[in-house]
């Protein structure tokens, strides 16, 4: 987990080492109920789109990356000022 500011803005990632999303997958997977393919985990596909929900709410950009780690880094940054 890290928190920077930069310009203003306030920018909040957290970085994993799991498998990761494909690029292609990344945009997809912030929409309500969506699961991958070949997903073996249990769950409803709820919790990166509640993320992406919240970070609308504040007028946040968010962005899911490649982590340094091996698996993804999901960057919310929030505007300097509302």
């Amino acid at each position: 987990v890290d928190i920077v500011t930069q310009n203003g803005q306030v920018a909040f990632s957290v970085s994993d080492s799991g498998s990761g999303i494909p690029a292609d997958e990344r945009e997809k997977v912030l929409r309500r109920f969506y699961r991958g393919p070949n997903v073996a985990q249990t769950g409803s596909g709820l919790g990166l789109s509640i993320v992406a929900r919240i970070a609308e709410l504040h007028h946040a950009h968010i962005a899911l990356n490649d982590s340094v780690l091996g698996g993804l880094r999901i960057d919310v940054v929030f505007p300097a000022k509302l």
